[in-house]
């Protein structure tokens, strides 16, 4: 019985810790977008709410029916620049959230119906260990800048009083707990890590400026937050451009996690259909596009939490957020220090799955070239200034913003005619040396 009850404890302690990280992972995007949309509290409030809804159930359903790995949906990072392109496009107008609605719904019918055909054994067969690899790297290197400065209390808007020794602290005792020589603590290091950055940058007065009264605790969600859906053909073809990128991000996060969990491989179809059912739900409800998250391989390695069950709880408690916008809004104050602290961490363990996938690959010196081409371009376009690509046209800008993309896209294309040479090379080799 004693037995019993530990258990149960330990699995509610490993359930707080992954609600924990996907709050950290999930929360950021919605709130960046809201102050980009303009939005009033009490909508800024529901859409904070309802990303936090379908990110809970897309990493439900995947959970229980899709990959069936302990994988999260969170935003996508090129979701997030569509969004912010169109928010920040005059010509667009108050009516930009309504046609992403509509193009959101589209990429997610767009997704179901390819996932019906074996569109999905094809993409997966692109997505070699060094592929993985080269996408793990570009991720790290991406999303370290803008990590680095929320730990450090460096990102545009913050308080005027310097609070990054929180971040800081935050992310000495993730590291200090998940290498120290306590076993039992390292599964807790991400919540031990969180609660001492936290409580110690709210007794030194840290505020986050924002009202937790304002509007309804609870809500109901309704069909389309800001309106009915619209047509915009620049909107619908970005839509559906980015919803056949992204399942590149799709594969990759689940080769990632089946490395760490030594699984075998999971038919893709069904993390393919479900993915599309979520998009579609986006749009419908009215959230930020989600997409599985490959910084999850970084959380379970820190952490050592392998199990799903923790992971489903933790998914079902993200999900019943979205019914309650007050406590979605009480979450967001979490000092994001604190927040971009516990994913700098877990971003440690992201690049070394991502060496380690590189070394098992055993590349050769051509496939290590293109290699060297893809990182320099991924690296090359994230370094661009802002505006660089502003005389592009807007599918364009979209797709050449986000050099992760960019770069994993290149490589694919050079891996895919790489084996294609080599299948050439070997079809005729024996030919030409039994000729006269």
């Amino acid at each position: 019985m004693r037995r019993g009850k530990f258990s149960m404890v330990e699995t509610a302690g490993r359930s707080l810790q992954w609600f924990i990280y996907l709050i950290a992972s999930v929360v950021p995007i919605p709130v960046v977008l809201a102050q980009a949309f303009h939005l009033d509290a009490a909508t800024a409030s529901s859409f904070i709410a309802r990303s936090c809804l379908v990110a809970g159930v897309a990493s439900l359903v995947q959970g229980l029916w899709g990959h069936r790995l302990p994988v999260n949906d969170g935003p996508a990072g090129l979701w997030f620049a569509v969004f912010f392109l169109f928010a920040s496009d005059a010509a667009s107008g108050a009516e930009a959230p309504r046609a992403l609605e509509l193009g959101l719904a589209a990429a997610g019918i767009f997704v179901m119906v390819l996932s019906m055909t074996g569109a999905f054994t094809v993409i997966r067969s692109w997505f070699t260990p060094a592929v993985t690899g080269c996408y793990l790297l570009l991720l790290g290197a991406q999303m370290a800048g803008p990590f680095l400065r929320g730990t450090l209390g460096l990102s545009a808007g913050g308080p005027e009083r310097w609070f990054g020794w929180g971040g800081i602290l935050t992310v000495g005792v993730i590291l200090a707990t998940s290498l120290g020589g306590l076993r039992w603590l390292r599964q807790y290091s991400v919540l031990t890590g969180m609660a001492v950055g936290w409580i110690a940058l709210l007794a030194a007065g840290y505020s986050s400026g924002g009202s937790v009264r304002s509007g309804s605790w609870f809500g109901w969600p309704t069909p389309f937050l800001f309106g009915a859906p619209v047509w915009d053909g620049a909107v619908v073809v970005n839509c559906l451009l980015v919803s056949v990128i992204l399942l590149s991000n799709l594969v990759a996060s689940v080769e990632a996690m089946e490395r760490i969990l030594a699984a075998p491989p999971r038919d893709m179809r069904g993390a393919g259909f479900w993915h599309g059912a979520t998009t579609l739900a986006a749009g419908v409800v009215g959230s930020v596009g989600m997409i599985p998250q490959s910084t999850a391989t970084g959380f379970v390695a820190l952490t050592g939490i392998r199990e799903r069950l923790p992971f489903l709880c933790a998914s079902a408690a993200l999900a019943g957020t979205g019914f309650f916008p007050g406590l979605a809004r009480w979450l967001s104050t979490m000092p994001p220090e604190v927040g971009y602290g516990v994913m700098f961490a877990s971003f440690t363990q992201l690049i070394m799955v991502g060496m380690d996938s590189l070394r098992q690959a055993r590349i050769d010196w051509v496939q290590r070239q293109g290699l060297g081409l893809a990182l320099l371009l991924g690296l090359g376009l994230e370094s661009l200034p802002q505006g660089a690509l502003s005389g592009l046209p807007r599918v364009v800008q979209a797709l050449m913003s986000n050099g992760l993309v960019v770069g994993t896209l290149t490589y694919l294309l050079w891996e895919g005619i790489y084996r294609w040479s080599a299948r050439r090379k070997a079809k005729w080799s024996p030919k030409e040396e039994t000729s006269p």
